[in-house]
């Protein structure tokens, strides 16, 4: 015919349409948009009327769906024939519907099937990966949700299911590729992308963790460990599986050679040294005091772990009770019921704040950093923005359950607002 007649649909992300490079969202109805769609995908671009009906107008009376989609039908070919001078859009015969013949139909979806079968499939070539990558910018008609059409909505959810295992496999031979490379910084790009596909998978999550380990970046390995508790957490009211829990075991693992590195290389006969904002202060019991008396912070907590070397979280008990003895009860009932029941495990005291229902609840452990999550938020939620400072004498008498929660606090001293002072 010798016309631009493409139309171009974007169906991966924020759904688009356009004839002719002219933007067709705000001039059709959902439906219509739908139906033009659906037509477009379809093997010869065509399907039957009866099972257009039946997909895009879920009522009982059939003939009231035919008529509906008449309605459409002729919506869409005035539109086309008064705005772009075509009123041919649509084919129709009795018992067919299909776009014209002429239409050249350009769709990101269509893109990237053709693109993943001609790379073979999961065994394909990372350039044709990336450039797959680069199309797929989100689930497949984001978003799109039809009221009381079930059959047209089960079409959507059913292709948005073979699209993301198409592109999880896509993402995987990514990743595998990039880890033997060594491409480290490019291999967590990819994994971060397979979570924010499915947070829900923990291989994901580990295998994230442990290319930050191998970047030598435990912080962010520990971060992302929360993460995934506090998904599984929040979402699926489960703890992570025991191989997961292992993963932290490690991270910790690193944290305490890195604390025994630093205890080394501080052991000089100065009486204090800074490590960023962990004060550390050797048998100088003056200068400690002083520190905790100049102190301005907007809740300041000090402990001594004396010499009960044994008992299982005996300084995070301190820190619980000093929290009682200086702060007063409304303050304390005014903290979310359900960090007091993550930390209930650590001091009997907190049962006075939990309502009657909660108090019969077993006594047992939260997940590790679970519970230590729920500890520092309400310990900063107490400091009301003014800082944090926790002050330790006698840190070489710690019991060891209680440094895990050392370690895990010492991790959060670049975001600030939180100072460790220990005198060892």
């Amino acid at each position: 015919m010798g016309r631009n007649l493409t139309l171009e649909i974007i169906t991966l992300g924020d759904f688009r349409m356009l004839f002719r490079g002219r933007d067709l969202m705000e001039s059709l109805s959902s439906k219509a948009l739908a139906l033009i769609c659906y037509l477009a995908l379809s093997r010869n671009h065509t399907a039957g009327r009866d099972m257009l009906a039946s997909l895009f107008w879920n009522e009982e009376n059939s003939e009231s769906a035919r008529y509906n989609l008449r309605f459409t039908m002729w919506k869409v070919k005035k539109f086309f024939r008064e705005r772009h001078g075509f009123p041919d859009v649509l084919c129709v015969d009795r018992k067919f519907i299909r776009l014209h013949p002429d239409i050249e139909v350009k769709a990101d979806i269509i893109e990237v099937k053709e693109l993943y079968e001609e790379a073979g499939g999961a065994a394909g070539s990372i350039e044709i990966f990336e450039k797959i990558r680069e199309i797929y910018q989100g689930d497949f008609l984001e978003n799109y949700e039809f009221k009381n059409c079930y059959k047209l909505n089960d079409w959507i959810f059913y292709e948005k299911e073979d699209l993301q295992y198409l592109y999880s496999r896509v993402l995987h031979a990514l990743a595998d590729h990039y880890m033997k490379k060594s491409a480290l910084k490019k291999a967590a790009d990819i994994y971060r992308e397979m979570i924010k596909t499915n947070p829900f998978i923990e291989d994901f999550h580990v295998a994230l963790i442990r290319v930050y380990l191998a970047m030598g970046d435990r912080s962010s390995a520990l971060k992302q460990y929360e993460k995934c508790v506090n998904i599984l957490r929040d979402e699926l009211n489960v703890a992570p599986m025991a191989s997961t829990r292992e993963v932290y075991d490690e991270i910790v693992e690193g944290r305490r050679q890195s604390d025994s590195e630093r205890e080394e290389a501080g052991s000089a006969d100065s009486p204090a040294q800074a490590a960023g904002e962990l004060v550390i202060c050797h048998n100088c019991h003056e200068s400690f005091v002083q520190a905790y008396d100049h102190s301005e912070a907007g809740l300041k907590i000090s402990t001594d772990c004396g010499s009960n070397v044994g008992v299982a979280y005996f300084w995070v008990w301190n820190i619980l009770e000093e929290v009682f003895d200086s702060m007063d009860e409304a303050r304390l009932r005014n903290i979310p019921a359900y960090h007091w029941k993550d930390v209930m495990v650590y001091n009997s005291r907190i049962y006075e704040l939990l309502p009657l229902e909660d108090r019969d609840a077993p006594l047992h452990p939260a997940d590790t950093i679970r519970s230590f999550s729920s500890l520092l938020s309400i310990l900063k939620t107490l400091a009301d923005g003014g800082g944090l400072d926790i002050f330790v004498e006698n840190y070489s008498n710690m019991d060891v359950e209680s440094k895990d929660f050392f370690l895990f606090l010492s991790n959060r001293l670049k975001k600030g607002g939180l100072k460790l002072h220990i005198c060892v």
